[in-house]
């Protein structure tokens, strides 16, 4: 059996009226409305620390989201 590291590198801090504000968080909102830049280039450098701490523990491979870069789902996806 293989292991993989699976990661969507979320966005960890969203307002607490988002829910009044939003039917979802994949449509709805303008990302930067609702996110941090500053924070998300700290969870994108924590999410590549996870990810090499992984490998190093002997995953055997390491998957990512490809959700768009939503609110949920922040890690972008080249085309």
């Amino acid at each position: 059996m293989k292991a993989c590291m699976f990661h969507l590198m979320p966005y960890r801090d969203l307002p607490p009226d988002f829910g009044k504000h939003y039917k979802s968080a994949y449509l709805d909102p303008v990302w930067f409305d609702v996110a941090d830049p500053d924070k998300v280039g700290q969870y994108y450098n924590w999410t590549l620390d996870e990810m090499v701490y992984a490998a190093r523990a002997g995953m055997h491979g390491l998957c990512t989201n490809q959700h768009h870069q939503n609110v949920t789902a922040s890690w972008p996806i080249p085309a």
